[in-house]
């Protein structure tokens, strides 16, 4: 007999022996992996806090450009929420849609560079960092899309 008669498995049944293999495939390079990139994460963090008047900007950009896609995300799914759910409203209605999406847009841009300002005000000395204004700032842009989404999905009812 070959040596795969005798040991038979079940199918959908891994061998305990693969599991842990599986396990520490992932667990191993993870745990391994951690030290090696805060070390890349803080010397590219120290090289933009020694550089930070020349990257200034594009952080500043980059943080606009992101305000615009968080909140664009945050506002299309919080339309299609009213939209499915409440569709009688005026707000939804497609007589309405062109309206609403030019004041969603104005909203939307005009969140994100309020962000992008915020940004660069909170960049302006490198000893002066972490600060309220960056971390607050950063913190609101990632968590307001969030939150609108959530609240709206939970106190908007369904339709019945």
């Amino acid at each position: 007999m070959r040596r795969s008669e005798h040991h038979s498995v079940h199918v959908g049944q891994d061998h305990p022996r693969k599991t842990r293999r599986k396990v520490g495939d992932i667990v191993i390079p993870v745990v391994g992996g951690i030290t090696p990139v805060a070390i890349l994460i803080v010397n590219i963090a120290e090289f933009i806090a020694h550089h930070l008047a020349e990257f200034r900007w594009t952080i500043s950009v980059l943080a606009f450009v992101s305000g615009v896609m968080l909140n664009s995300w945050a506002a299309l799914a919080i339309y299609r929420v009213l939209k499915n759910r409440v569709p009688d409203n005026a707000l939804v209605a497609d007589r309405n849609q062109e309206l609403m999406f030019m004041v969603v847009m104005f909203i939307v841009i005009l969140v994100a560079a309020v962000t992008a300002v915020l940004c660069y005000i909170g960049l302006q000395n490198p000893k002066d960092l972490p600060n309220g204004i960056s971390v607050i700032t950063a913190s609101l842009a990632l968590l307001i899309p969030v939150v609108l989404q959530d609240l709206i999905r939970r106190f908007v009812p369904k339709k019945s």
